[in-house]
């Protein structure tokens, strides 16, 4: 059965308070990275009683992933929906207009932490599923439904872990990410990570007789890192700001008296399509080895916490081609292509499994996730859901 644009939209108007009300539900129950669990029962509500079939894989105790795959009567190729439930803290001098975790509906948006970044992509997936299953779509193939937790804080417990255990293997697919209504095939890279320097503890009202103390030590390989950031800031970068070196914290100091034994920083390192992780990392180190070189006692400790990869597919790869017609044909107008800073869990799927998986979402991104008044627009929202049905028709048709 084949489905046309204008049956799809007709059947998402028809039904838009159960759409809505299945985001509602989800923004309604709180899910900070690292308390997942409660959450994932509301989605594994909603896949039972659509009778689609669910898997929970643990990346540690009470981190839940999910996965739903409903399978066609014929073989075919495997579309695969990529989400994330987990979401940023809210912030407790600001709870906002309706509070975090109201999921009310005003002013023809919804509010909610994680209604942008990505709630409301993730209802969005859903509900499309479920819709084209209601509406007797048999699909060429399959369509993977995949929740991930802990993607905001790297994705170790999450994607990677499930993509290290050999799932979310597909042919094609979308991250329903905050993009502004944008198509994404491209976007940055992340390295983070933090260094530690020690030195010997003493009174500051002795002269200090061990070189630089550990505070001095850290201050001045970070004013040498500075220099490769004034370096990339020159690099262009196509629909995205310059390559940039951060470093976001300093920790240091017993008491004021005391000349500093061990300072902390951290460093966030972003890259942009057509650089290097290992090449970016190997400037970082560069530095911190030549201060070790020329003082042994600038030994250091380096852990890296994040290495997201960048997301680099070619604007006119096959598969964001039928994307972007597929919009088309819903919205009748073309859909805006384009790069991203920020990472995905996109990007460690399309570095594993080679298949084109752009972010692909309703919501507006930096300017809406992580805010106290987080939202998406109701309009958007539901024709994000009549995108991806039609997406998925054309793909598996």
């Amino acid at each position: 059965m084949t489905l046309s644009a204008k049956q799809i939209s007709s059947f998402v108007d028809q039904n838009k308070e159960e759409a809505i009300r299945c985001l509602q539900e989800i923004l309604q129950v709180p899910s900070v990275t690292g308390e997942e669990e409660a959450v994932s029962h509301v989605f594994e509500k909603w896949m039972t009683a659509n009778g689609l079939p669910v898997e929970r894989i643990y990346g540690a105790p009470n981190r839940p992933n999910l996965l739903s795959e409903w399978k066609g009567t014929k073989e075919g190729k495997r579309f695969v929906f990529n989400g994330h439930m987990d979401v940023f803290p809210p912030d407790p001098k600001d709870p906002g207009k309706y509070g975090p975790w109201s999921g009310i509906v005003a002013d023809g948006h919804i509010y909610g932490r994680g209604a942008s970044d990505m709630k409301g992509g993730d209802a969005g997936a859903l509900m499309a599923v479920i819709f084209l299953k209601r509406m007797g779509f048999d699909p060429k193939g399959s369509i993977l439904l995949s929740w991930m937790c802990d993607e905001e804080n790297g994705s170790k417990l999450g994607a990677q872990y499930l993509l290290n255990n050999g799932y979310l293997r597909g042919d094609f697919g979308l991250c329903m990410e905050p993009c502004d209504g944008r198509l994404i095939p491209k976007h940055g890279g992340i390295l983070r990570g933090h260094v530690t320097y020690t030195a010997e503890a003493q009174h500051t009202a002795a002269i200090y007789e061990h070189g630089d103390n550990a505070l001095e030590k850290a201050i001045n390989v970070i004013l040498e890192l500075k220099k490769i950031n004034q370096r990339l800031l020159k690099v262009p970068a196509e629909g995205m700001p310059s390559p940039h070196l951060t470093v976001s914290i300093l920790n240091s100091g017993e008491a004021a008296n005391v000349h500093p034994s061990k300072a902390v920083f951290w460093f966030d390192r972003r890259l942009v399509p057509g650089e290097d992780h290992d090449a970016a990392l190997k400037e970082i180190v560069d530095v911190l080895e030549t201060f070790k070189a020329k003082d042994p006692s600038y030994d250091y400790k380096l852990e890296i916490t994040n290495n997201r990869p960048l997301l680099d597919i070619p604007y006119d790869d096959p598969f964001i081609q039928l994307v972007a017609k597929s919009y088309k044909e819903v919205l009748d107008k073309d859909v805006v292509i384009a790069a991203k800073p920020g990472g995905s869990d996109a990007s460690w799927i399309r570095k594993i499994t080679g298949m084109p998986i752009p972010n692909f979402g309703a919501a507006n991104g930096y300017s809406e996730m992580g805010k106290p008044n987080e939202k998406i627009p109701v309009d958007r929202y539901l024709d994000f859901i009549k995108v991806y049905m039609m997406t998925v028709v054309n793909a598996l048709k």
